[in-house]
């Protein structure tokens, strides 16, 4: 079988900018490099590990069913649950992914440090925004977090080439924290160049990027994307998968999978800086302002509706009825589904409702008209 090899690259610093880069070689010893870059003021908070490097890298090997080597200290415990997470993606896509060996020039667990913090992934979307609520105000009971920071990516939903709107984004997102007294970290890094599936891979790197900063930090949440009680499998972040990009000595949870994401907006809405900042647009051409016209605009406008909460600040327009009977929903009904049993039971009624339950009826046979196409056998 080929291999892949794992360089790690000494850190550098510029201005006030370090930068933690590594490069993968292939069989032909070609290298393709990829790098991490955040304030110097964090370099005391840098792991000498190769553990953040191997999470996005698994993916590249699985992809070109390549053993990996890397030249570099690697956790064992981090290993071992590769061994599973592998095979479960293996299972996931078994024409996609192929489990491969992982090795290392050492092997060796990083020293257990007393009184390291726990951070997040911080977007100002709901998801994000709901683990950082309930956490700060003691809603998750027994599982409750003492958060002290949110990270925020940028070449992850924001493109490199933006770094004005990226900015722009930060300043809400500091907002968003500093209302609650928690710090806001920021880290760039070009890992989507990896020509990886991000659908599949997202969450590996943002386990990455988190686990970067171990030397501060021992826990880092990743907050839901899909509830349980409507799991979408494969998706690259989810409660099977994420817990195992864990070491014994940094611990990755999947916060927050018990909620529906109409649950999460009711709880923030208690959260005024949540319906000033939310930023949930992934389709507006400045991604730092919610355009209020996409599909994540439009529902996100309703679940507010629904449960009686009207049009929130974050929001400059409201969504009309030709919008709602326009609506084009992407895999599956079931949130619009329950943004009408919300509506319902709050009591809110409307010309709205009647939209919406044609706008269900029609993308569950456009939805089922596509399955069927894409796999005849299941429906003879």
């Amino acid at each position: 079988m080929s291999q892949i090899e794992l360089w790690p690259a000494e850190p550098t610093i510029q201005s006030d900018q370090i930068e933690i880069s590594f490069e993968l070689e292939d069989a032909s010893h070609e290298r393709q490099r990829y790098w991490y870059r955040l304030s110097a003021e964090l370099q005391n908070a840098l792991t000498a590990s190769c553990d953040p490097f191997l999470l996005p890298t698994v993916f590249i090997a699985m992809q070109k069913g390549s053993d990996l080597r890397v030249h570099g200290p690697v956790s064992p415990s981090l290993l071992k649950n590769l061994v599973e997470f592998q095979a479960t993606w293996a299972a996931w896509r078994p024409g996609t992914y192929t489990p491969v060996e992982i090795s290392a020039d050492l092997e060796r667990e990083n020293e257990p440090q007393a009184a390291r913090g726990v951070i997040t992934t911080f977007s100002g979307g709901v998801d994000s925004a709901f683990t950082v609520w309930r956490h700060h105000e003691g809603l998750a009971g027994r599982q409750t977090q003492s958060i002290q920071a949110g990270l925020m990516i940028h070449g992850f939903d924001i493109r490199l080439n933006q770094p004005d709107v990226f900015e722009r984004s930060v300043t809400k997102a500091q907002n968003f924290l500093e209302s609650m007294q928690l710090k806001l970290l920021t880290m760039s890094t070009n890992l989507k160049k990896t020509g990886i599936n991000f659908d599949d891979a997202h969450a590996a790197v943002l386990a990455s990027c988190m686990m970067l900063l171990q030397g501060s930090y021992s826990t880092a949440l990743i907050p839901s994307s899909y509830p349980l009680s409507n799991l979408y499998v494969p998706w690259g972040s989810n409660p099977i998968t994420d817990r195992l990009l864990s070491s014994d000595t940094f611990k990755i949870i999947h916060d927050g999978a018990a909620f529906a994401r109409l649950d999460k907006i009711i709880v923030i809405s208690k959260w005024p800086a949540a319906t000033r900042y939310l930023r949930v647009c992934l389709r507006g051409e400045s991604r730092d302002e919610n355009c209020c016209r996409c599909e994540k605009c439009t529902r996100t406008i309703l679940e507010f509706r629904a449960a009686g909460l009207g049009l929130p600040a974050c929001f400059e327009h409201d969504v009309s009825i030709a919008q709602i009977l326009r609506l084009k929903i992407p895999r599956s009904t079931h949130n619009y589904r329950l943004v009408l049993k919300t509506a319902k039971a709050y009591g809110v009624s409307g010309l709205w409702i009647q939209a919406l339950k044609w706008a269900v009826f029609w993308n569950d046979l456009r939805l089922k008209a596509i399955s069927v196409l894409r796999n005849p056998r299941r429906f003879r």
